[in-house]
């Protein structure tokens, strides 16, 4: 799947190979706060980043990618 390929990339240094975070600045991905968000909540998300809590913009990141990203969080959901 492309976007588990963008995850390892882009995310996976801070939010683990399993997505599970590592419980403090790096939360979970597989959580009840991404299952209830909707595909556009989380593509903003990427989109706009966090700085002060640590995650970056995504935003030079193609669209494409970023939308096989949020295929691949559902995917492990």
């Amino acid at each position: 799947m492309a976007g588990a390929l963008v995850y390892r990339e882009h995310c996976q240094q801070c939010h683990k190979a399993n997505a599970q975070g590592d419980g403090h600045r790096r939360p979970a991905l597989r959580s009840q706060r991404i299952r209830s968000a909707s595909d556009g909540d989380i593509e903003w998300f990427l989109r706009q980043g966090d700085l002060g809590r640590g995650m970056p913009s995504w935003s030079s990141l193609p669209v494409a990618q970023r939308w096989q990203l949020i295929a691949y969080l559902r995917s492990i959901q």
